[in-house]
């Protein structure tokens, strides 16, 4: 009789874990309503902190500050790194969530400033995420994803410059507060106010952690 109470416990419960450990940072659905949930990442081609407060269980809102050391991730731009900062505020929000499968959309204005050799040059960042995942386990996600993190450059020499990166990547939650992320996105980079200028190859590689409060 004891077995088959703690049987039936635990079925109840597990709908439960299911819920709390459906919160992300990069896959999709949201971090929960009224809960806060910091994510450092780490790779190129920057090192940034963000901070997401769930306004509702589908919208959040949030701040990302980063340095950044390799511009819009483009390869072969100079013959060195781009020492640069980034300052964005954002909001998150789940147009699905069947479960197992999400889709969710980010959007993280913000200014920027790099410093080219010789020249500081400020930016307009305008940054949007689109990204679908599949959650096969409760601790898992896995997902395909599009950024396009537009951003314009102001002054005779700027112009609007439209990278389109495409990509996977994963979300581990070793428990229910703490996360394990990875992405690789990988695409063109357009410089739209310059006809005729060669399309740059960029790439996005970062790994990350997030804890939810």
């Amino acid at each position: 009789m004891r077995g088959t109470w703690f049987g039936v416990l635990l079925l109840l419960a597990a709908p439960a874990r299911s819920a709390e450990r459906s919160w992300s940072v990069i896959s999709g659905s949201a971090v929960g309503q009224s809960r806060l949930a910091l994510q450092l990442q780490a790779g190129w081609p920057a090192l940034s902190l963000s901070g997401f407060y769930g306004a509702s269980d589908k919208l959040d809102v949030g701040l990302r500050v980063a340095f950044s050391y390799g511009q819009d991730g483009s390869l072969g731009f100079g013959p060195s790194p781009v020492p640069g900062f980034r300052l964005q505020g954002g909001v998150r929000y789940t147009l699905a969530d069947a479960g197992t499968v999400r889709l969710g959309v980010t959007f993280v204005p913000g200014l920027a400033i790099d410093y080219l050799p010789g020249l500081v040059t400020p930016r307009i960042l305008a940054p949007v995420q689109i990204v679908l995942a599949i959650a096969p386990i409760d601790t898992l996600a896995v997902h395909v994803g599009v950024d396009v993190p537009l951003y314009v450059t102001p002054g005779t020499f700027g112009g609007l410059t439209l990278p389109i990166l495409v990509g996977a990547g994963a979300e581990y939650h070793v428990d229910r507060s703490l996360a394990v992320t990875g992405l690789l996105r990988t695409g063109p980079a357009l410089e739209l106010t310059r006809p005729g200028a060669p399309a740059r190859f960029a790439i996005e590689v970062l790994a990350g952690v997030a804890y939810r409060i």
